[in-house]
């Protein structure tokens, strides 16, 4: 898999090292196509889910809307759905929130 944007955090499961990333990445960003929304939203999510990460984030521009979904029970469910010009955030990362206006734009 090659998603379009990591998220590696301080004490997560992933290791990075000189040459690749050990291990499940903290955050898996993936950006919707109509080429691609298919795949991301099923085969991608079932692997990512199947290792560990923690949350994946698909941003659809023909919608306008970002969804965070996080791992419970061994499962990515459906954290957060939000439209812009919302905002949005995750415990995940606290303090950082994601204007979606700006993300959008």
């Amino acid at each position: 898999m090659q998603p379009d944007l990591i998220v590696v955090l301080p004490g997560g499961l992933a290791t990075i090292t000189e040459k690749h990333i050990q291990g499940p990445p903290d955050v898996v960003v993936e950006i919707l196509s109509p080429s691609t929304a298919k795949r991301d939203r099923n085969l991608k999510r079932k692997r990512y889910e199947y290792f560990g990460v923690r949350e994946y984030w698909l941003v659809d521009p023909s919608t306008r809307c970002f969804e965070i979904l996080r791992l419970q029970g061994g499962q990515l469910m459906n954290q957060v759905s939000v439209i812009s010009p919302d905002q949005c955030s995750t415990d995940l990362l606290p303090g950082l929130i994601i204007d979606l206006s700006w993300v959008f734009q």
